[in-house]
């Protein structure tokens, strides 16, 4: 019989995977990739300094330019780095919500810089969702996201209690540590951005491993005791009430299988788990205890007079151009001239004003696109 030659597509990503030893190219790859981490995790890239600093922010939009444009071409010739997402619909109609903004807009230079962003996220989201698809990357990319937050999760507790030792030093005596202790967020620069980070790294990192075996939720479970600490200790208000809302959400529709309410019970039938659940009760019962006094100063800390100043000054730049809006970025433009005397008047760039954005800068129409 005459040997037939595989045609090349038959080689496909998956296969070359499973081979002993992988293409250099993937291990210069997997090495470029972890550099990045550590640039946007540990030198701050990512964050809060990666967005004001100069010199960060130019060196974060050449990376990820770089990164997409290499994807592109890779993608050009290999059928499966090409995107393949659900959420491309959702995406497409985000820009094109800021798309039909910027035409309209007041200043279509400023426009142009979020809309450009904006593609460039685009693209490093869909470039990220192929990597994990990927027999080679993906599994890696997972054990990296757990190891990633179990490092930043320790660090932050050593830095909490270096801070904690601190106060009761200068205050002479055991009290109520304060929340938020020298506004710690690590690299990130803001405690809420941390916290963020934090939840989401737990998410994929559920994802990744799954709660079938032991290890996996004993691995899981250590982590959310982590991510639990992170979440109170930095105070981010809309992060409690966030979880709280979406835990309670979640919790209501897995259990509405009958199969699923027959294996709660199950397992709660086991004496182990239920000593268990108990220990875990009264270890964040002791905790909300001792940390009761800040929290509730958290919860009253105030901060309405300003937020109800932003929301009232977007609904006056909506009102001036329901239709397109101002355009992208004006919000943070226009915010001055639109709040009144008699209102708080205050610039902070951070998610307390994303909520308004949307509205005066891309319309009623560019929203309703977005939103869609």
């Amino acid at each position: 019989m005459g040997h037939v030659d595989a045609p090349p597509d038959a080689v496909t990503e998956a296969s070359e995977a499973r081979e002993a030893r992988p293409p250099a190219s993937w291990l210069v790859a997997w090495y470029l990739i972890v550099l990045g981490v550590i640039y946007m995790t540990v030198l701050g890239g990512g964050g809060f300094f990666g967005l004001y600093q100069l010199p960060l922010r130019v060196a974060s939009l050449f990376m990820l330019t770089l990164a997409v444009a290499i994807w592109l071409i890779v993608a050009w010739q290999r059928p499966f780095w090409r995107p393949k997402t659900s959420l491309g619909l959702a995406l497409a109609l985000s820009l094109a919500a800021l798309a039909l903004a910027l035409i309209f807009s007041e200043r279509p230079r400023l426009g142009a810089d979020y809309l450009a962003y904006a593609v460039l996220l685009a693209g490093g989201y869909l470039l990220l969702q192929r990597l994990f698809a990927h027999a080679f990357f993906g599994p890696r990319l997972g054990a990296l996201g757990v190891l990633l937050g179990y490092a930043l999760g320790l660090v932050f507790v050593f830095r909490v209690a270096s801070h904690w030792l601190d106060f009761w030093a200068f205050v002479g005596r055991l009290t109520v540590p304060p929340l938020r202790p020298n506004f710690e967020g690590l690299a990130y620069g803001h405690p809420g951005t941390f916290a963020t980070v934090m939840v989401l790294l737990w998410l994929a990192s559920v994802a990744h491993l799954g709660l079938s075996t032991t290890r996996a939720r004993l691995v899981i479970g250590v982590l959310g005791l982590l991510v639990a600490f992170v979440v109170v200790v930095t105070a981010a208000r809309g992060a409690w009430l966030g979880i709280a809302v979406s835990s309670a959400i979640v919790a209501v529709l897995w259990l509405l299988s009958q199969e699923r309410r027959a294996s709660v019970s199950e397992m709660l039938g086991s004496r182990r788990v239920r000593v268990g659940l108990t220990g875990l009760a009264a270890g964040f019962a002791l905790f909300a205890v001792l940390l009761l006094p800040a929290i509730a100063r958290r919860i009253t800390a105030g901060g309405e007079d300003l937020r109800a100043a932003f929301y009232a000054a977007a609904v006056r730049m909506f009102q001036d151009d329901p239709s397109t809006g101002l355009g992208p970025g004006m919000w943070v433009v226009e915010r001055a001239r639109y709040t009144l005397p008699n209102e708080e008047d205050y610039y902070i760039p951070t998610r307390t004003t994303c909520i308004c954005r949307p509205p005066p800068s891309w319309g009623s129409s560019g929203s309703s696109l977005g939103s869609s």
